[in-house]
């Protein structure tokens, strides 16, 4: 059974991989979209199976969707030109739901018991964000 805090760790990691995945149907990049899930599906299967330590390295995967819905947003507001694109009205709703589910599961994450010291927190977290980076800059070389 999963402690209530791993329960809503699952429930935006669940979050996070269907937005992505309709942002992919919605731009028509689903199979890129697919190839961006993979680290959110392995921080599920994470959680999952070891709650504590799924839920530290979840907190660098939503990290890192969180920047990048930021980079989004300030391209949209004429701020940046780091995510330039066309964004369609769909898209810009996912991305809230992008950034809120991050945000709601980096904060029910860090209330996960973990017996680890900080320093091996960070490195659980470090190591979900780097994961994720380098498969989102994979997918725009690999996926067309």
């Amino acid at each position: 059974m999963l402690a209530r805090d791993a329960g809503s760790v699952t429930r935006c990691l669940v979050g996070v991989a269907i937005s992505l995945l309709i942002v992919g149907v919605l731009s028509g990049t689903f199979a890129r979209h697919v190839v961006q899930v993979i680290p959110v599906l392995l921080a599920l299967g994470l959680v999952l199976q070891r709650p504590a330590v799924g839920a530290y390295v979840a907190i660098g995967v939503f990290t890192l969707w969180t920047f990048v819905m930021v980079l989004v947003w300030l391209y949209l507001l004429g701020l940046s030109d780091i995510a330039d694109g066309s964004y369609t009205a769909g898209e810009v709703v996912l991305t809230i739901v992008i950034a809120a589910c991050p945000a709601w599961g980096i904060r029910k994450a860090l209330g996960e018991e973990h017996t680890a010291l900080p320093f091996g927190r960070l490195r659980l977290a470090l190591f979900g964000f780097a994961l994720q980076t380098a498969v989102l800059l994979a997918s725009f070389r690999l996926v067309a």
